[in-house]
C-alpha cells in the first residue's frame, strides 16, 4: 500500500501539465466546464467555482488511470480510505492548475482561427474512421454525450491556446552550451563499483516463531485475515462485437460509400522544410540579403542559424500538411521547391523557410480501401443494432418488474451463471470496475441477502453493457489462527531474518569503513570484481539507488546498503565517478531533454506562482 501511496504522489509535474493541457479538451471533461452557476460548489478559484460534479469526474478519472497503472491489483485497494482520499485531493488540486491555467490564458487575449479549430477537429482521432474524418461519427459522438458543436470548438480553441502557452515554455528556453555539457555529463556519467550480497534465504533456516508469538501476531493483525465477503450472480452481456456476425454488407453498399466519401480517402498533400533561426532581426535582414545574392541556404544555416538542432540536419524541421503547418509558415505560401520566404517572426526569434520538397494529394483507389469501407459499414451497423436493443432492454427494465432470466428470453440473450468469486479472484469475463464496484457495494443485498433484484443496465465501456443479479452471498468473516498460522509462521520468520539480514549489513559496512577486514571472514563474504555501471544498464531499481550514492571524496570509497527486488541485502562499495563525454549526437539529444526539463520547471513555477496571487475559497459546508 504505501509503494502505492508513493507512486500516486510523486507523480511529475510532466504528467500534471499533460493532463491540464489535454483534460480540458474532450467528452472526459467538457461536460464538467459547462456547468458552472451552481450552489452547491466545492472550491472557488477567483471568481470561478468548482462544483462537486465537476469534482466527481476528476476523482472518477484518477481512479481509471490507477486502475489502469496497477490491473487486477486494483481491486484490493480500491476501498482504502487512506488511498481515496489521496486520489480525491489530487483531483481537487488538478482542478484548481487545470482553470487557473484557463484563466490565465484568456488574459492574454490569444485567438485561433475558426478554419484552424475545424481543421484540428478533422483531425482528431475519435472522430475519424481510418485515418480520415467522419461526419456521421462525429454527428454521433455529439449527441451520444449531449455536447455541441459550439461547446466543442470553444474547448479545442482552449485547449490550442493552452498548447501554444505550453510551447513557449517548453521551446523557448535559451540554454548555454556550457550548461548542455554539463548536463551531458552528469547524464552520461557511469561507476565504478564493487558489491556483495546477503542472501535473504540463508537468514529464514535460522528463524524461530513461538506459539505465543504467533497468537499476539493473530490478536493484533486479525484485520489481516479477513477471509473476503463471496458473491456468485448470473449476467446478460450485450456488446458490439456480438453484432458484428450478424451483419451482412453488399458491394453496392460498399461501392456507394466510397463514391460519397471519396474525399475522406486521401493523402493530404504535405511538405517538407528547412529554416535558419536568428535572434535578432538585423542579422536575420543580412541572412535573407546573402540568399538574395545567391549565398547557399545550407552554407548559412551552419554559420548562422542558433537553432543547432535542425541546424545539424541542414536546417530540415520535417514533413507538415496543411493542418500541422504552423501559421507563420502558411502565411509565407510557399508553392515552389526551393523557394525561400521574407523573414518571419517566430515567437521571440527570427526565422527563413525554404520549401524543400512537396508531396502531392493523392486519392486511394477503391481496391487498396475496399476491405476498410467494409469494417466501416460493418462496424456502423453493428454499433446501431447494439443501441436499439440497448433501447429495448431498457424499456423492458423500466416498464416491467420482470427478472433476468425472462429479460433474456425475451431478447434472446444466453444467461450465464458464475461460481463463487470474490475481489480477488474476479471472472475475466466480468472484470470491469463499474460492473464489480455494483455488485460488491450491497446495493443488490438486504442484510447479507440477495435481494432477487437485477442491477439495471451497467454500461461498463461504449461498446459494452451488462445487467447481473446475485443469486449466492457469503459475507466476510476472520479466518480461524488454525487455517492461519502457516502464513504468520511464514510472515513472522520473514521479518526476523530481514531484521537480522539489515543488522549483519549495518555491522559489515561499519567494520570496512574502519578498516577492519577480519569482518569479511567473519560473514564469510567478499566483493565482487570491480565493474562499471552505466545510468541506462537493466535493473532500473538498483542502478538508479547506485547513483544515489555520494560521490567519493579524497579517493575514500563510498557505501551503500540496497534491497533488491528478491529481498536480499546489496552492500555496495562506489570506488570512484567517472564523468561522460558526450559526442555531438549525444549533445543534439540531451539538450532536447534539457530543454524539456526547464519547460517543466518553468511551467511548474507558472501554476505556483498563479496559485500564489489567486483567491482560493473552499466551501466548508461541502467535505
Amino acid at each position: 500500500m504505501m509503494d502505492i501511496m508513493h507512486s500516486i504522489t510523486n507523480t511529475n509535474m510532466r504528467k500534471i501539465i499533460f493532463i491540464i493541457l489535454i483534460i480540458s479538451f474532450l467528452i472526459t471533461g467538457i461536460g464538467g466546464y459547462v456547468i458552472m452557476d451552481m450552489n452547491d460548489y466545492v472550491v472557488k478559484i477567483n471568481d470561478t467555482k468548482i462544483t462537486s460534479i465537476q469534482l466527481e469526474k476528476i476523482f472518477q478519472d484518477e481512479k481509471e488511470i490507477l486502475q489502469q497503472q496497477l490491473g487486477n491489483e486494483f481491486i484490493k485497494v480500491s476501498d482504502n480510505k487512506e488511498l481515496l482520499y489521496i486520489l480525491r485531493h489530487r483531483a481537487l488540486e488538478r482542478l484548481i492548475g487545470m482553470t487557473l491555467f484557463k484563466q490565465h490564458s484568456k488574459k492574454l487575449n490569444l485567438n485561433i482561427s475558426d478554419e484552424y479549430i475545424k481543421n484540428e477537429i478533422y483531425n482528431m482521432p475519435i472522430f475519424q474512421t481510418n485515418t480520415s474524418f467522419d461526419k456521421d461519427k462525429y454527428k454521433k459522438i455529439l449527441s451520444t454525450y449531449h455536447i455541441s458543436a459550439d461547446q466543442l470548438a470553444n474547448e479545442i480553441k482552449q485547449n490550442l491556446i493552452n498548447r501554444y502557452i505550453s510551447s513557449m515554455y517548453m521551446k523557448d528556453e535559451f540554454i548555454l552550451d556550457n550548461e548542455i555539457k554539463q548536463y551531458a555529463k552528469l547524464f552520461l556519467q557511469t561507476r565504478e563499483i564493487k558489491s556483495m550480497k546477503l542472501d535473504l534465504k540463508n537468514y529464514l533456516s535460522q528463524q524461530n516463531v513461538t506459539d505465543k508469538e504467533i497468537y499476539e501476531y493473530y490478536s493484533n493483525h486479525k484485520k489481516n485475515f479477513l477471509s473476503p465477503k463471496q458473491v456468485q450472480i448470473n449476467y446478460i452481456k450485450l456488446d458490439i462485437k456480438s453484432q458484428l456476425n450478424k451483419i451482412k454488407v453488399t458491394n453496392k453498399e460498399i461501392k456507394d460509400f466510397y463514391k460519397k466519401n471519396i474525399t475522406t480517402f486521401s493523402i493530404p498533400e504535405k511538405k517538407n522544410y528547412s529554416m535558419i533561426q536568428l535572434d535578432n532581426i538585423e542579422s536575420a535582414n543580412l541572412v535573407f540579403k546573402k540568399l538574395l545574392h545567391g549565398e547557399s541556404f545550407d552554407k548559412l544555416v551552419l554559420e548562422k542559424s542558433i537553432d543547432k538542432l535542425s541546424a545539424a540536419n541542414n536546417g530540415n524541421i520535417g514533413w507538415f500538411d496543411t493542418v500541422s503547418t504552423p501559421h507563420e509558415i502558411l502565411a509565407a505560401n510557399l508553392t515552389q521547391k526551393g523557394q525561400i520566404s521574407k523573414v518571419i517572426k517566430f515567437g521571440k526569434y527570427y526565422v527563413i523557410f525554404r520549401l524543400n520538397d512537396i508531396k502531392e494529394k493523392k486519392i486511394k483507389n477503391f481496391q487498396s480501401v475496399e476491405l476498410n469501407i467494409l469494417n466501416i459499414i460493418k462496424n456502423q451497423k453493428a454499433t446501431d443494432q447494439f443501441h436499439i436493443l440497448e433501447k429495448k432492454i431498457n424499456n423492458i427494465i423500466i416498464n416491467n418488474k420482470i427478472s433476468l432470466n425472462n429479460i433474456a428470453k425475451k431478447m434472446g440473450i444466453k444467461l450465464i451463471s458464475t461460481k463463487l468469486f470474490d475481489k480477488n479472484r474476479i471472472p475475466k469475463e466480468i472484470n470491469f470496475h463499474k460492473l464489480t464496484d455494483i455488485i460488491f457495494n450491497d446495493i443488490l443485498l438486504n442484510n447479507n441477502n440477495p435481494v432477487g433484484i437485477n442491477s439495471g443496465i451497467i454500461k461498463v465501456d461504449d461498446t459494452t453493457i451488462f445487467i447481473a443479479e446475485i443469486i449466492n452471498f457469503k459475507p466476510e468473516i476472520i479466518r480461524s489462527l488454525k487455517d492461519v498460522k502457516n502464513i504468520i509462521i511464514n510472515t513472522m520468520q520473514f521479518n526476523k531474518a530481514k531484521i537480522s539480514m539489515t543488522n549483519d549489513g549495518n555491522k559489515i559496512l561499519s567494520a570496512i569503513k574502519n578498516n577492519d577486514k577480519n569482518i569479511l571472514k567473519k560473514f564469510n563474504v567478499h566483493f565482487n570484481d570491480r565493474k562499471i555501471v552505466k545510468r541506462f544498464d537493466q535493473n532500473n531499481f538498483l542502478i538508479d539507488q547506485i547513483f544515489e550514492i555520494p560521490i567519493p571524496v579524497n579517493n575514500i570509497p563510498s557505501y551503500a546498503s540496497i534491497q533488491d527486488t528478491n529481498n536480499n541485502l546489496l552492500l555496495i562499495q562506489l570506488i570512484k565517478v567517472i564523468p561522460g563525454i558526450p559526442n555531438n549526437n549525444d549533445l543534439i539529444t540531451l539538450s532536447n531533454r534539457y530543454q524539456i526539463i526547464l519547460g517543466d520547471i518553468m511551467m511548474e513555477s507558472m501554476i505556483h506562482n498563479l496559485r500564489n496571487k489567486a483567491k482560493i475559497v473552499m466551501n466548508a459546508s461541502i467535505e
